[in-house]
């Protein structure tokens, strides 16, 4: 069996695509519509919605060197 995997793409990327190929829709909307928008577009193709869950937790003079 093989592992699907998916690319990892930050909401950013994703709102100036859309807005790139529907332009007239999102310049229309707010943010906030316009996030909402791609949430519902990727939950109904049954894509991956990635969100940041570890931003802030260290920083970088806490970090552990691995290797």
């Amino acid at each position: 069996m093989r592992k699907n995997r998916s690319l990892c793409v930050p909401m950013e990327c994703q709102l100036l695509m859309h807005a790139r190929f529907k332009g007239d829709l999102f310049a229309s909307r707010s943010r906030r519509a316009n996030i909402e928008y791609l949430r519902r577009f990727l939950k109904r193709n049954r894509l991956p919605i990635r969100r940041i869950t570890h931003q802030g937790r260290k920083r970088r003079s806490d970090m552990e060197v691995v290797g």
